[in-house]
């Protein structure tokens, strides 16, 4: 039988690995939150993760922070209040109904 060279490429080239600083303190001075990524915490300090995961928790930082400066806003939060106008006062604690047998039945 004849040999076949086949070249094996990847279609994702690596990226490999980099720095990722999770912050002290939020925006309220109070100990920045621990991000999880499949089980494994990422505390406040650097960490020398693979790039994809290093997206993700940049992702998450940024995230926080923009929740932090919305709820520091002085005018109104427009789409909290759209929130809470469609699915009630309990929207923000994973509460949609006071009593969900209530809504089932009518």
């Amino acid at each position: 039988m004849a040999k076949i060279d086949v070249a094996v490429t990847s279609s994702k080239e690596p990226r490999g690995k980099r720095w990722v600083e999770v912050p002290e303190k939020d925006l309220f001075d109070i100990t920045f939150p621990t991000i999880r990524v499949n089980l494994t915490p990422y505390g406040p300090g650097k960490h020398f993760v693979d790039a994809d995961i290093a997206d993700f928790v940049e992702d998450r930082i940024k995230t926080k922070q923009l929740a932090d400066i919305r709820t520091m806003r002085p005018t109104q939060d427009i789409v909290s209040q759209s929130a809470m106008n469609r699915f009630g006062p309990g929207a923000g604690r994973g509460q949609f109904s006071a009593n969900p047998d209530q809504e089932m039945a009518g």
